[in-house]
């Protein structure tokens, strides 16, 4: 098991525990996020497990990853005020649908999901600038959001942009050389761990007054 693995394990489990420390006084949408970081640490000691055993593991990313987008896409919902939008949810459903057939039917399983981490990066792109423009043409909300869900989506935003290009490059770039696919690992590493350390300062030292 390397330093990063270690450090990526450590962080996870640092996000959990500050929303549980928090818990009873957290807003309703970063609750949510519990989920999806309990999710991610599941997979990521999954992954090293398979790993540790000599396997492939790139097929738990396929199966998984989809519905971590969900939660994430989720959380935007709930900021923008969309949650019970049926036809939204339905378009999200869809598109979980679709990144499965992209898993089974363009990348196989065996692979890096590259065509699949597109599609969902370039969506949570999408809801954060729609959340970005929601906020700054809504004075009320933005004062109380700023410290809070604007770090966090900043954190993801700079995180899922910089894996749109990183990620659905990786598959061609295993491929076709192994030491830029390998610098380009690390990068994204770094973006996890980017967007891991802002959520944990984040809720750590922001004081929550008011139960949503």
């Amino acid at each position: 098991m390397t330093w990063y693995d270690i450090t990526n394990f450590l962080l996870i489990a640092l996000c959990i525990w500050v929303i549980l420390r928090k818990y009873n006084s957290l807003p309703n949408e970063i609750k949510i996020l519990l989920i999806y970081f309990i999710l991610t640490l599941i997979l990521e000691i999954c992954s090293e497990y398979y790993i540790l055993q000599g396997l492939n593991n790139l097929y738990l990313y396929h199966l998984i990853v989809p519905v971590q987008y969900f939660i994430i896409c989720y959380y935007f919902l709930i900021l923008l005020d969309q949650r019970k939008n049926k036809i939204i949810i339905a378009a999200l459903l869809f598109s979980i649908m679709l990144m499965w057939i992209m898993s089974f039917f363009i990348n196989t399983l065996s692979d890096y999901f590259s065509f699949a981490s597109v599609f969902k990066n370039l969506i949570i792109c999408f809801f954060i600038l729609f959340y970005f423009n929601h906020v700054f043409n809504n004075s009320l909300n933005y004062e109380k959001d700023k410290n809070i869900n604007i770090w966090i989506a900043t954190g993801l935003f700079i995180n899922s942009l910089g894996n749109f290009f990183i990620e659905g490059s990786m598959n061609y770039l295993m491929d076709e050389n192994r030491s830029i696919a390998t610098n380009f690992y690390f990068l994204h590493i770094g973006l996890n761990f980017l967007f891991y350390i802002v959520f944990i300062l984040v809720i750590a030292f922001q004081n929550f007054n008011i139960q949503e």
